[in-house]
């Protein structure tokens, strides 16, 4: 049993059978969860590292485009394994699953294939980011350039065989 604050992460089961696949965007994501420290009971302990559960969920804008439909955005609260946190940036696209009576009813496959947003664009969409790195005297942009070209050489560098665990 899931409790008061541990959501589960898999799409429903008629959401399962009868959703239409299609993907999304992440457009704008907000942090409800407020911080990084969570206490998680041992009996979660398991379910949360397999990431069935999770304590986390984030508020999240997608840009949704699905098969026979003209692409829309919608607002939505989704329960993020606290492994793949990190999908959770403006322009990561993920595979989804979509109710065909209730187009705003989404949920994320996480067994599915994503590719990350870039840091511009997550630097972009975060007014706090963007603070602390002028703050700092930089140049937000500059910066986000330069991470994204890091991120690039870096996942260059990485042996074929490790490339899936990106």
């Amino acid at each position: 049993m899931v409790g008061f604050l541990f959501k589960r992460t898999k799409p429903t089961a008629d959401l399962a059978a009868t959703g239409i696949r299609g993907r999304a965007t992440v457009e704008h994501m907000e942090m409800l969860h407020g911080g990084l420290e969570l206490n998680v009971w041992r009996r979660n302990t398991p379910a949360v590292l397999r990431g069935d559960e999770t304590p986390l969920r984030e508020r999240v804008r997608l840009r949704v485009e699905v098969p026979g439909r003209a692409a829309y955005s919608v607002t939505t609260i989704v329960a993020v394994p606290i492994a793949k946190a990190s999908w959770m940036l403006a322009g990561t696209v993920v595979e989804i699953l979509v109710d065909p009576n209730h187009p705003d009813r989404v949920a994320i496959d996480w067994e599915g294939q994503h590719r990350r947003g870039s840091a511009e664009e997550a630097i972009m969409d975060s007014p706090y980011a963007m603070d602390a790195i002028q703050g700092l005297g930089l140049d937000p942009h500059l910066v986000a350039r330069e991470a994204d070209e890091a991120r690039r050489k870096a996942v260059a560098e990485v042996p074929n065989d490790r490339v899936g665990e990106q």
